[in-house]
């Protein structure tokens, strides 16, 4: 056997592990996605060599459909990234509190847009050479940042496919703002009717009534404590 198809097999095989022991140790944790995009790569390796030395040119096609979404990920680039804060930033501010918090992706976008516009007046040379050895290390910032979201989205699929047992003791209701200091939010709201729907399911597979815990204070700008309300939503004592 060609020893680079025994070894880039071996490390894929070997991440695999690594990331399934991680995963069902803390489904949480942001590392399981590197583990799994580092699975991803060395066995899109190990298939390409595979698919070069044996001749089977149709083990290509997994490569080529994880190619054309890096492409394409690579290709919307930054713009996209733009496009999806300004729009995600438009939802939270018909839905939600309007807090600094919550203008945190409006903030990111116009942060990048702003590096945008730079980046096309390095290249026109309208900005002096001392300003662009000053800020040189923004390429590798955003990169590192791309890695970031790109790992977070990964973990974020991934965590999709967690589905809880239905012998839950106690739920806890996670608090956000209230929309001018005394109405439920969207996402409030959808956590709500989540925990509702999940302890509802439980009752009717036979599991116990689970403790619903509403957290949340009652903020400066607040008139009502948000876990209160929660819990006059939710109608589960807590």
């Amino acid at each position: 056997m060609d020893p680079t198809i025994w070894l880039t097999g071996s490390l894929a095989l070997l991440l695999m592990m690594i990331g399934l022991a991680s995963y069902f140790h803390e489904r949480r944790r942001l590392s399981n996605g590197i583990w799994l995009n580092g699975f991803v790569l060395c066995a899109g390796g190990w298939l390409l060599i595979v698919a070069v030395s044996s001749g089977q040119m149709w083990l290509l096609i997994p490569i080529l459909l994880l190619g054309l979404i890096l492409l394409v990920a690579f290709a919307l680039g930054i713009y996209g990234v733009i496009i999806f804060l300004l729009h995600n930033a438009r939802q939270v501010w018909r839905r939600e509190s309007h807090s600094l918090a919550n203008l945190l992706g409006l903030l990111l976008a116009l942060g990048l847009s702003v590096y945008v516009i730079w980046q096309a007046l390095v290249l026109q040379g309208v900005i002096p050479s001392p300003l662009v050895l000053l800020f040189s290390f923004m390429p590798s910032l955003l990169f590192y940042l791309f890695l970031n979201v790109w790992n977070f989205l990964t973990l974020s699929l991934v965590y999709q496919l967690n589905r809880p047992h239905y012998r839950q003791q106690a739920i806890v209701v996670l608090g956000a703002g209230l929309i001018d200091g005394e109405r439920v939010s969207g996402l409030l709201a959808g956590r709500i009717k989540r925990a509702v729907t999940f302890c509802q399911q439980q009752q009717a597979k036979g599991g116990p009534t689970p403790l619903l815990v509403f957290s949340g204070g009652q903020g400066s700008d607040a008139t009502v404590c948000g876990a209160r309300t929660g819990y006059s939503i939710g109608g589960y004592g807590s």
